[in-house]
């Protein structure tokens, strides 16, 4: 097994990844809209891109155990990036790695900006609708109205747990 086989999966899991961005950048725009069919259809789809970069993370994790053993270094169960580039000698390889493995890098940096964007626009949005529910369900609070100081008085009073008259 060569290192393009880990280049190949590495490049099809960096266009994922930047169709996720893309979809999530459609997701905050139907956000902000309040847009829910549109949201409804990207989440549909997010779900789709996630279940493809679980395959090719697999994809990626078997490539990169061939290539370490084809190089004779023991199988490990997870190689990092710099054990791999600690194996590939040939100047081509090691820059097509290291250009795919920063690509790759940027576009889950910015991915993960924009899943946090995206989670506090949604919690905004949940917080304006309890705020909103709350002002339709809950009772009125007389409190705003003007009640002469006697009829306070006698008011609290009245459910007092002491009885003044007996």
């Amino acid at each position: 097994m060569t290192v393009s086989k880990v280049v190949e999966t590495l490049n099809r899991l960096a266009e994922t990844h930047e169709s996720l961005l893309q979809t999530g950048l459609e997701k905050k725009r139907a956000i902000i809209e309040k847009d829910l069919d549109t949201l409804m259809r990207i989440m549909r789809l997010e779900t789709k891109l996630v279940k493809e970069i679980t395959t090719l993370d697999l994809e990626r994790v078997v490539a990169i155990r061939r290539l370490m053993v084809e190089k004779g270094v023991k199988n490990r169960i997870n190689s990092t990036y710099r054990q791999l580039m600690g194996v590939v000698f040939v100047p081509e390889e090691r820059l097509q790695l290291q250009t795919v493995h920063e690509r790759l890098e940027r576009t889950l940096k910015e991915l993960k900006q924009l899943n946090d964007l995206n989670q506090s626009l949604l919690n905004q949005s949940l917080d304006f609708i309890q705020f909103s529910i709350e002002l339709f369900v809950s009772p009125e609070d007389e409190s705003y109205t003007y009640k002469h100081p006697s009829a306070i008085l006698s008011d609290s009073n009245r459910f007092g747990s002491y009885n003044t008259k007996a």
